[in-house]
């Protein structure tokens, strides 16, 4: 799977390496201003598009999306570009995906940074998920008529929608796995991960946006108190996106959490 994922590097080889991992219905793309900052700051950092999602292949029909099939793709991009050790930041199913790693392939983790994301995903948030995704069509006429058909959601995320979106012999389609995503995926999200979390040994960074209905501050306190190895940073004025929200404060604690654990 790892040859046909689509995956961007940046910066140096030889220096410590990190990977990027991107969140539902997202691609690469949405960290790219994140992996640019911890790159030049000397890193070698790796992000792509997971499988289902942007740039790289959807499942054959009848094929499931697991946390479990994530992780293993990122063991073999690592393998594939001959990393033996890596930093993990994950944001939304990223780090969720990113925990599932660390738990499952100890050896290959060195850190992991999730960014808004627990070991269980709220129910208010699945329920808002479902209400996003679950009516949407496979497909749309044109342009006018998806945009027609988005204009319920609110502006931001009618926006990440239709950067979904590609017009194929006419009509517009979805880049996303949807029906892949919305049958398997929204199941594999309601994962307790607590016994991988509990498990790991590395040091951990939890940013939780300060607005986030997504991730709550009671889960972020659940997990805390199950392992001693990780720690918390609020950032203010930022909700599920804190990346988007709030640059600079996420960054930041990223970059002071990934050069404090570089050697």
């Amino acid at each position: 799977m790892a040859s046909d994922l689509f995956i961007t590097k940046k910066g140096n080889p030889e220096n410590p390496a990190v990977v990027c991992l991107h969140g539902l219905l997202g691609a690469s793309r949405n960290l790219f201003r994140l992996s640019n900052k911890i790159a030049e700051e000397g890193f070698y950092v790796i992000s792509y598009d997971q499988r289902g999602h942007g740039h790289s292949p959807h499942l054959p029909t009848g094929k499931s999306y697991t946390f479990s099939s994530f992780a293993e793709d990122l063991k073999e991009v690592l393998d594939s570009l001959d990393i033996k050790k890596a930093h993990l930041v994950g944001h939304s199913l990223g780090a969720r995906v990113s925990l599932s790693f660390a738990a499952m392939y100890p050896e290959y983790a060195k850190t992991l940074c999730m960014l808004d994301a627990g070991m269980t995903i709220d129910s208010k948030a699945l329920s808002a998920l479902r209400q996003t995704i679950e009516p949407l069509p496979l497909e749309f006429e044109n342009k006018a008529s998806a945009e027609q058909f988005l204009l319920h959601y609110d502006n931001g995320m009618k926006q990440f929608l239709l950067s979904n979106l590609k017009n194929v012999d006419g009509k517009m389609k979805w880049v996303v796995d949807l029906e892949g995503l919305r049958t398997s995926l929204l199941i594999a999200i309601q994962t307790d991960q607590s016994e991988f979390w509990k498990k790991l040994t590395i040091p951990i960074l939890i940013l939780r946006g300060q607005l986030s209905e997504h991730f709550t501050q009671k889960e972020l306190d659940r997990m805390l108190s199950l392992n001693s190895n990780a720690r918390a940073i609020l950032i203010p004025g930022a909700a599920h996106w804190l990346h988007v929200d709030n640059f600079e404060a996420t960054s930041n604690a990223v970059l002071t959490f990934l050069k404090g654990n570089k050697n």
